[in-house]
C-alpha cells in the first residue's frame, strides 16, 4: 500500500462512526447513579472525619483528601461527560474544554499520590499532624501541576461531519491491639489501591487498543472506531465508579468507619 502524503487527510470511512442510542441511555443512567452515590458517599466520609475527633489521624486525613478529590471530579466531570455523549456539538466553550481534562487528571493525581502516601505511611508508621498537613498540600500541588499539560493540550476543533461542521473538545493533534489496628489500615489501603487499578484498567485498555490496532488509513476503520468509542465510555464509567466506590469499600473493610457510618 503506497504511503500517504504528509499532511493529507485520512480517507473517508465506508460506514459512519456512531454510538447507538440504547448505549447512550444506559450510560446516562449509570452515570447518574455514580453521581448520586458518589456525592452521598464522599460527603458522608468527609463529614465523619470532620465530626469525629477519633477519626482525625494521619491515614484518615489522607483518605479525606482522597474523598475531596473524588467529589471534585464527580461534581464537575460526570455531568459534562454525560452531556458530551448525548449532544453531538460541544457547547461549553474552550475554557471548559481545557478545564475538563485538567480536573480529571488532577483528581487521578490526587488519588494516586494519596494512595502512595497511605502505603508509605503504613511502612513508616508516621502520624505527625503537621507533617500530614504538609503532605496533603504537596499531594494537591503536585497533582495540579501534573494536570496543567492536559489543560494546555486540549482545545476546541471544528470537524466536518455529515455535511456540517461540529465543534469538539479533543487533544490537539499536535499536542484492637496496635498490630490489629495497623493490619486493618493496611487492608484498607490495599483495598483502595486494588479498586483503583481495576476501575481504571478498562479505560487504559481502550486507549492502548486505539494506539495499537486502529489504522486511520483503513476505510473500514469506523466499525472498529465505533467499538472503541463504546469501550472508551465504558472505561470512563468505570473510572468514574472509582470516585464513588471508595466510601462503600471503607464501610466493608474498616470497622471504625462502619461504626461511624451507622451513627
Amino acid at each position: 500500500m503506497p504511503a500517504q502524503p504528509q499532511g493529507a487527510s485520512p480517507p473517508m470511512c465506508l460506514k459512519p462512526t456512531e454510538i447507538r442510542y440504547a448505549f447512550k441511555y444506559v450510560n446516562t443512567i449509570v452515570s447518574c447513579l455514580i453521581f448520586v452515590v458518589g456525592i452521598i458517599g464522599n460527603s458522608t466520609l468527609l463529614r465523619i472525619i470532620y465530626k469525629n475527633k477519633c477519626m482525625r489521624n494521619g491515614p484518615n486525613v489522607l483518605i479525606g483528601s482522597l474523598a475531596l478529590g473524588d467529589l471534585l471530579y464527580i461534581i464537575i466531570a460526570i455531568p459534562i461527560n454525560v452531556f458530551k455523549l448525548i449532544a453531538e456539538d460541544w457547547p461549553f466553550g474552550v475554557y471548559v474544554c481545557k478545564l475538563m481534562p485538567f480536573i480529571q487528571k488532577a483528581s487521578v493525581g490526587i488519588t494516586v499520590l494519596s494512595l502512595c502516601a497511605l502505603s508509605i505511611d503504613r511502612v513508616k508508621g508516621m502520624g505527625i499532624p503537621l507533617w500530614k498537613a504538609v503532605e496533603v498540600t504537596l499531594i494537591w500541588l503536585v497533582a495540579v501541576l501534573f494536570a496543567i499539560p492536559e489543560a494546555l493540550a486540549f482545545d476546541m476543533l471544528e470537524i466536518p461531519y455529515r455535511g456540517k461542521k461540529l465543534r469538539v473538545c479533543l487533544l490537539h493533534p499536535e499536542q484492637t491491639t496496635s498490630f490489629m489496628r495497623r493490619r486493618e489500615v493496611a487492608k484498607t489501603v490495599f483495598c483502595l489501591v486494588l479498586i483503583f487499578a481495576l476501575c481504571w484498567l478498562p479505560l487504559h485498555l481502550s486507549r492502548i487498543l486505539k494506539k495499537t490496532i486502529y489504522d486511520e488509513n483503513d476505510p473500514h476503520r469506523c466499525e472498529l472506531l465505533s467499538f472503541l468509542l463504546v469501550m472508551d465510555y465504558i472505561g470512563i464509567n468505570m473510572a468514574s465508579l472509582n470516585s464513588c466506590i471508595n466510601p462503600i469499600a471503607l464501610y466493608f473493610v474498616s470497622q471504625k468507619f462502619k461504626n461511624c457510618f451507622q451513627v
